[in-house]
């Protein structure tokens, strides 16, 4: 799958331990009432400067809203909750810092929906670099968070409710993400219920399971982002030529996705990095090549593909793993107006050079 996930109506053993210790014996009330749409702070004059690297990536998995002007808010649809308590438990985070700043806690059902939302009642949820980043305070100059905050991004559950324009019905299994706006504007997805645009749902295929499909969206998102919006590989292949697609750790989170929409969708020739113990998995979902990193020298045994009609290189280089000797390698294989996106930038999470703790 990638990625961590975690059933959100059933806390970890560990999460049940933990937070009533946190919360001196006995599990705690928390009211999100500050970040109602009621009391929605608006953020204005704010110039943010950030790298090129993580522009690509937030435009691709960000929506872009009027930020400073109305908020347009449609009537809302109350919630009636038949033979159900009256709060649910949610994970929240009080300060930044590590996972320990994370208590569980009771919390109000939400009782509103607008009539493009969906009331879902969560069955899994996913943990994100950018979750951690979030909650870690890293990103609070890009995205400040009004604490405590129910976080969390992607999500698959059941329809309780659905507004008269959210094209879903109670009892579909849907999964889907909630946007950073609406996370700090409502609450995210690590909760037992979670309110979210329609538009940010499909329906959950019956071969996948709640966990495998809440493992997609954020990282499907990025993949798709990096290789279409950011390194402009398109559907129709508009350059006389077939296209070739570098992928560095291609048997994570967003590389294995990156694999198959660059394969399958976008019909371009896949090479990708991943461990020995991987490459028969990454193979199978779709790459034509696959080098070892844990050989000497790997990198050097990435050959420039030939593109045909006189044309060679890849096309984009999408960089999972991050680090300045990838960005240097990888000059000598791209074609003329070849793209190399980065999710990481110049540190990485492991193995040779900086650490970044997500």
């Amino acid at each position: 799958r990638g990625k961590a996930t975690e059933r959100a109506s059933k806390p970890s053993e560990d999460q049940q331990d933990r937070g009533p210790r946190q919360c001196g014996g006995r599990m705690a009330e928390l009211s999100f009432g500050h970040n109602l749409r009621a009391k929605r702070k608006e953020v204005v004059n704010n110039t943010l400067s950030f790298l090129p690297w993580a522009q690509g990536c937030f435009t691709g998995c960000a929506p872009v809203n009027n930020v400073g002007g109305a908020f347009d808010m449609p009537s809302a649809n109350t919630v009636h909750f038949n033979n159900a308590p009256a709060k649910m438990l949610g994970i929240a985070l009080h300060e930044y810092g590590s996972s320990h700043q994370f208590k569980v806690q009771l919390c109000n059902l939400p009782r509103e929906i607008r009539d493009n939302e969906v009331l879902v009642q969560v069955q899994a949820t996913s943990v994100n670099p950018t979750d951690c980043k979030l909650r870690s305070g890293r990103l609070q100059e890009l995205y400040p968070l009004s604490l405590p905050v129910i976080l969390g991004c992607d999500l698959a559950g059941v329809v309780v409710k659905a507004g008269p324009s959210a094209p879903f019905s109670p009892g579909q299994h849907v999964f889907g993400r909630q946007t950073l706006d609406r996370l700090r504007e409502l609450a995210g997805t690590y909760a037992e219920f979670c309110v979210v645009d329609g538009a940010e749902l499909c329906e959950k295929p019956a071969s996948i399971s709640f966990e495998e499909a809440a493992a997609i969206p954020y990282a499907g998102l990025a993949a798709m982002a990096a290789l279409t919006r950011t390194g402009g590989i398109g559907f129709h292949n508009t350059t006389g030529s077939r296209r070739a697609v570098l992928i560095f750790g291609g048997s994570g989170g967003v590389g294995s996705l990156a694999v198959q929409i660059a394969k399958h969708h976008l019909r371009c020739h896949v090479v990708a990095t991943c461990s020995a113990a991987n490459a028969a998995r990454v193979k199978a979902l779709g790459a034509d090549e696959v080098v070892d990193y844990n050989l000497d020298g790997f990198l050097a045994r990435i050959n420039r593909p030939e593109l045909g009609a006189g044309k060679s290189g890849f096309s984009m280089v999408l960089d999972c793993v991050g680090g300045d000797d990838y960005w240097e390698t990888a000059q000598a294989l791209m074609a003329e107006g070849g793209v190399y996106v980065t999710l990481v930038g110049p540190e990485r999470y492991g193995g040779g050079g900086p650490v970044v703790s997500v």
